[in-house]
């Protein structure tokens, strides 16, 4: 049985979000493996999304010399306004790493559910700011950036 079938199925039992819901947040059609697990594969996938912006971020906030050169306009043009906008989406990303974590270890069909639910219910309260901090990112505010003309040595 394919995924889609087994997700639906529990999608009932557990009230989940709808499979073409989360497809369209993060993907999870792209799971094609039998299992046995369907709701742990699902988990996976959301998690590996979140664990891309949480590592962008942590490089973003703590090592943004090792980003490549095309985010250095907005890295330089960063206030603590966007400093701290990224540090609360990073530490709710994280808290949802840190949750699956405990998953990894032992879980349940029904603690599954839960997280996927979790998951999706952070994921849609922090994407307007990701958004917003993804359009700032691509277009930096211009009059902010410093002009340091020893940058590159």
């Amino acid at each position: 049985m394919e995924i889609k079938k087994k997700y639906c199925e529990l999608e009932k039992k557990y009230k989940l979000p709808s499979y073409l819901l989360l497809s369209q947040e993060f993907e999870i059609e792209k799971i094609d493996t039998e299992t046995d697990f369907p709701l742990r594969a699902v988990r996976k996938v959301m998690m590996d999304k979140v664990l891309g912006f949480l590592s962008f971020l942590e490089r973003l906030s703590t090592n943004p010399t090792g980003l490549p050169r095309i985010y250095y306009p907005y890295i330089k043009s960063m206030t603590n306004d966007d400093k701290n906008e990224i540090e609360k989406i990073y530490f709710a990303l994280g808290e949802l790493s840190l949750l699956s974590f405990e998953l990894e270890i032992d879980s349940t069909e029904k603690e599954e559910a839960d997280m996927i639910k979790h998951i999706l219910a952070l994921w849609q309260a922090q994407k307007a700011s990701m958004k917003k901090l993804a359009k700032q990112i691509h277009k930096p505010q211009e009059k902010e950036i410093r002009k340091d003309k020893n940058y590159f040595g």
